[in-house]
Parts: structure tokens; C-alpha cells; sequence
């Protein structure tokens, strides 16, 4: 009798061990049971709360933009503007950002997240009321470049304190930056058609006041949270800081991948309706097709990157994710029926959203606490910059070369950058 109930004994403290070895960490030294056990956090309320109020107002501010492509062809038309007018108004915005995100993102290292994400998006919202009232060039490259000022500042603010919430559930960032990805994708496929709609029906200057409006509600959402806690810097020290992030392996690994990503959705913007027209004669409702499908990819692997970066690590994502975009890439080159296409762009839309919630959830694993808006500013200019100059590239090589060329050019940037990540930070 005392042997059976040893056993069940046994039994009972092996399945209480089997319990907590799931529910959270443990470190156990052999022979002697448990020497402690720590809880794995949860996401609490509060936690919630933030991540959802922060994520509808970025959800605004992206389909903002999604909003306005489809009806810059017709307000440059009302302006007497071709093709470099649409280019010019699209570009002014992040050439503003370029001399401003690394000064934004020490300011919110030191006066707060919470002031440059309400501001911002007021200051953004005023250029698109601005850009509404504009009627000549000379009116219009203000109100952009004040677009562009308000978006640093807020996206400064916004990214930290995403970076600092989640340093509450480190185990679930990757899920987090998944689904904030996935909503951001889900902005891009329903503010073309949202834009396209109301350039139909009210012609193109009211949708920038729906986008102010659009921003202005951001702005009234990011004022209901909280400053978080965090560790605070100085101005001295978040200059001298910069210059020691530059030099920072793991930084330079994630600019090299931004770059890549960011230089990966110009050339999707770019090419994909280039060589559709030019090798599949596609129409112009097969051209949205093709992004739509570019898209739902990315609405798919968003969250799925995430939840496999928490589970096995953010370079077991970023590597394969960075592999299967330049596939996708380079199969576009040899698509020449519309379903390879269709395929082709939903595999090169699924990696490039695989990687991207790893990368961010990375950068904010790696950013210093007192710096963090510093850090996690360098991603996003090494990205502007790619998203400005990497059309310019591109069209240059499809005109003088080919389609082709500039697609494989694009594939290369890919590889290239999961080498540099490797070398640089694959030790994640």
C-alpha cells in the first residue's frame, strides 16, 4: 500500500511539474526538483488597451495614405501637373522625415512619447487640410513637407512606445507586431478603394480632407493613453548615443534588412504594373488584382512571422522570410501567364510580411531603454531613404534595361541583406 501510494504520489508532483514547465519558466538542477518558477507574463488589460488604442490610430494613419494614391493622378490633373508632379507630391512627405526621424526620436527619449504622437498627428493633419486648400506648386510642396514633418514625429512617439508596452510581454512582441502589421496591410488594401471611391464620386480634393479628418481622430485616440514608464536620456547623452548605435552590429544588421523591405514595397509599387502591362498586356483592374493579392499575402504572414519569431527566434523568421521575398521577386521575371503572376506576388508580398514583424520586434528587443526612440529611429531613415531614392533606381533600370533587371535587382537587394543580417546580428 505505501508503494502504490508513492506512486500516485509521484504521479501527482510529475503532472504539477508538466503544468508549470507550460505555463511558465523554470530552472531546474538535477536531483533536487525545482529551484524556482517564474510565471510567463500575460496580457493584461492594460496592455490591451494600449496595443488596441495604438493600433487603431496607425490603422488611420495608413489608410490615410492608402486614401490618397488613387487620386493624386486626378488632383495633378486639377493642377496642370504630369507624371513628376504625382512623383513630387509623393516624395516631398519623406524627404522631411529623412532629415528628421533620428532629431524626433531623441526628442521622444526626452520629453516623451505621448507629446510627439498627439502633435504629429495634428501637424500631419493640418498638411493634408493645407493640401486641400492648395492650388498652385509653390502652395502644395508646403503642405506636403508639413505631412511629412507631423508623420516623423508621430511615428517617433508611436514606434517607442509600442517598444516600451511590449517590454511588459516580451514573449508575445512578435505576436503583437504581427497583428499591428496585419492591420496596417489591412489599411493598404481599403484605402485605395475608399481613395478611388470618393475621386469618383466627389472628385480628388475632398479625400485629403477626409484624411485630415482621418488624422485628426488619431490624434483625439493617442491622447486617451498613458505616458509609459521607461528610463529617460538626456540631449547630451542621446547625441553621443547615436553615434555609438551607428556603429552597433545589431543596428546595422536591421537597417540592412529595412532597407531591403522598404526598397521591396517600391519595387512592388513600381514594377509589378511596368512589367504586368508590358508582358501580360494586364488591364487596369488585373494590375489592382495583382496587389490586392500582394497584399492578402502580406495580411496572412504578418501574423504568422510573429508568432514564429516568439516561438523560434526573430533570425529563424527574418532569414527564410528574406529568401522567400527574393524568390517571389525574381519569379515575376519568368511569370508570363496571369496566374504565375497572381502567384508570384502573393509569395513575394508573404515573405516580405514575415520578416517585417520579426525586424520590428527585434529592433525593440536591442534598442537601449533611455534610447529608444533614438534606435528605433535609424530603421525607419535607413527605410525612408530606400523608399525615396529606390524608385529613381528602379525606373532608371527598367527604362534603360529592363523590367526584368530592376525585378533581379530587387532580388539581389534581398539576399544581400539577409547576408549582412547574418553577419552582422544573426547571433538573435
Amino acid at each position: 500500500k505505501l508503494q502504490f501510494l508513492y506512486f500516485i504520489g509521484l504521479q501527482m508532483r510529475l503532472t504539477v511539474l508538466r503544468t508549470l514547465c507550460r505555463n511558465g519558466k523554470r530552472s531546474c538542477n538535477r536531483g533536487k526538483g525545482i529551484k524556482d518558477v517564474v510565471p510567463a507574463p500575460v496580457l493584461d488589460r492594460k496592455t490591451v488597451k494600449a496595443v488596441a488604442i495604438l493600433s487603431g490610430s496607425q490603422f488611420l494613419s495608413n489608410i490615410s495614405f492608402g486614401i490618397i494614391i488613387p487620386v493624386l493622378p486626378q488632383f495633378a490633373a486639377e493642377l496642370g501637373l504630369g507624371a513628376s508632379g504625382i512623383g513630387l507630391i509623393l516624395s516631398t512627405p519623406a524627404v522631411a522625415r529623412i532629415f528628421l526621424n533620428i532629431p524626433f526620436g531623441k526628442a521622444a527619449d526626452i520629453y516623451g512619447r505621448r507629446p510627439l504622437m498627439i502633435c504629429g498627428a495634428l501637424v500631419s493633419a493640418a498638411g493634408s487640410f493645407s493640401t486641400y486648400a492648395a492650388h498652385t506648386m509653390m502652395t502644395i510642396i508646403p503642405a506636403r513637407l508639413l505631412g511629412g514633418i507631423g508623420t516623423a514625429a508621430s511615428m517617433a512617439g508611436s514606434s517607442a512606445y509600442m517598444a516600451d508596452i511590449t517590454d511588459r510581454v516580451p514573449e508575445h512582441r512578435g505576436r503583437i507586431m504581427g497583428v499591428q502589421q496585419a492591420m496596417v496591410t489591412t489599411a493598404f488594401i481599403a484605402g485605395p478603394a475608399i481613395g478611388g471611391f470618393l475621386a469618383e464620386a466627389y472628385g480628388a480634393r475632398p479625400a485629403f480632407a477626409i484624411v485630415g479628418a482621418a488624422l485628426v481622430t488619431s490624434s483625439c485616440l493617442f491622447s486617451a493613453l498613458e505616458e509609459p514608464e521607461r528610463a529617460s536620456g538626456s540631449q547630451s547623452d542621446a547625441n553621443a548615443k547615436v553615434l555609438h548605435l551607428l556603429k552597433s552590429p545589431d543596428q546595422q544588421g536591421i537597417a540592412a534588412m529595412n532597407t531591403a523591405l522598404f526598397f521591396g514595397y517600391a519595387a512592388q509599387m513600381v514594377l509589378i504594373p511596368l512589367h504586368a502591362s508590358a508582358v501580360l498586356h494586364a488591364s487596369t483592374s488585373q494590375i489592382g488584382m495583382l496587389f490586392s493579392v500582394a497584399c492578402a499575402g502580406g495580411l496572412i504572414g504578418s501574423p504568422i512571422g510573429g508568432y514564429l519569431a516568439d516561438r523560434y527566434g526573430k533570425k529563424s523568421v527574418i532569414i527564410p522570410g528574406s529568401v522567400t521575398a527574393a524568390i517571389g521577386s525574381l519569379a515575376v521575371v519568368f511569370s508570363t501567364s496571369y496566374p504565375t503572376f497572381l502567384f508570384s506576388s502573393a509569395l513575394w508580398g508573404l515573405g516580405c510580411s514575415v520578416v517585417h514583424p520579426a525586424i520590428t520586434a527585434l529592433a525593440a528587443d536591442v534598442a537601449p531603454p533611455e534610447h529608444r526612440g533614438a534606435a528605433l529611429s535609424l530603421g525607419r531613415q535607413a527605410g525612408d531613404l530606400s523608399f525615396l531614392f529606390g524608385p529613381l533606381t528602379l525606373g532608371f533600370l527598367a527604362d534603360y534595361f529592363s523590367c526584368g533587371t530592376s525585378l533581379a535587382v530587387t532580388a539581389g537587394c534581398y539576399l544581400g541583406a539577409a547576408v549582412a543580417f547574418v553577419m552582422r546580428a544573426g547571433h538573435r
